[in-house]
């Protein structure tokens, strides 16, 4: 999702570039797609859990030179879920948005809209969403606590009826 390598390793590319400026790294991927207007990356997204969460995250920009409003923009989508945006601004903006698919591997598909200006696109991730530990309901420790206390009790009554209660003296019973 960095685009460091001019490859695209692990992506289906349909004209895009990646010696753009980037959000952060050495470079960015771009929209090139100038006659069709635009452009589509895809990649297979292996190892999911069908029904919960993941963020989708992504940083885009347009190549500061667009036009017109709504002149660019992105559809990005995980599986069934996803999320577009228009009239991209300068310089990159973060755009998230909340996915939940319904298999164990999914396709990520980003399809950047120009109007015969590039657009820009970087760290785009894919991770999911864990529970939050504090949202979880907190257990009552009292009723631990005083089981415990009634069987350290216990134990120690029985050990000292058997003739075993150990005093802290060396060789004491």
């Amino acid at each position: 999702g960095g685009f460091e390598t001019f490859r695209f390793a692990g992506w289906t590319n349909d004209f895009w570039g990646n010696d753009a400026p980037p959000h952060s790294g050495a470079r960015g991927a771009f929209s090139i797609g100038e006659s069709l207007g635009e452009s589509n990356l895809d990649q297979l997204i292996l190892g999911l859990m069908p029904g919960q969460s993941y963020l989708v995250s992504f940083w885009a920009g347009n190549s500061f030179q667009s036009p017109t409003p709504a002149s660019n923009g992105i559809l990005i989508s995980l599986g069934s879920d996803s999320f577009s945006t228009f009239d991209v601004g300068e310089p990159y903006q973060e755009f998230t948005f909340t996915a939940t698919p319904g298999a164990t591997s999914e396709s990520l598909h980003i399809t950047g809209f120009n109007s015969g200006r590039a657009f820009f696109l970087d760290d785009v991730s894919v991770r999911q969403i864990l529970p939050d530990p504090a949202a979880a309901p907190e257990l009552d420790r009292s009723g631990a606590t005083s089981a415990l206390t009634v069987m350290l009790g216990l134990l120690l009554w029985r050990r000292e009826q058997k003739g075993h209660f150990c005093t802290g003296e060396k060789g004491g019973e």
